[in-house]
Order: C-alpha cells, then sequence, then structure tokens
C-alpha cells in the first residue's frame, strides 16, 4: 500500500506539474502581449528602456 500511495502521489504532482506549467507561460505570455499591445509607457523610448516616471 506505501508504493501505491507514494505512486500515487508522484503521478499527481506530476499531472499538477503538467497542468499548471502550460498554465503560467501561458499566463506570462498574454501579460507580455498586453503590455506590448499597450505600447511603451511614456517616457520611454523602448520596451528595454529603463522608465524614467514614477513607476
Amino acid at each position: 500500500p506505501l508504493v501505491g500511495g507514494l505512486a500515487l502521489r508522484y503521478t499527481g504532482f506530476r499531472a499538477l506539474i503538467l497542468y499548471t506549467t502550460p498554465a503560467v507561460l501561458f499566463l506570462l505570455l498574454l501579460t507580455l502581449w498586453e503590455r506590448a499591445k499597450l505600447g511603451p509607457a511614456p517616457g520611454a523610448v523602448g520596451l528595454r528602456s529603463p522608465p524614467v516616471g514614477p513607476a
């Protein structure tokens, strides 16, 4: 029973990782896409330039 429980826990953990990783990546892509769509903040020359005004 102990080995079965460990295997079940391991598969559950693996499934959790399999489900959360794409979701996190998708959210990251979504935020980057929204930020790129909005354009650079006023006062910024490019996306990589540090913000000059208040954050």
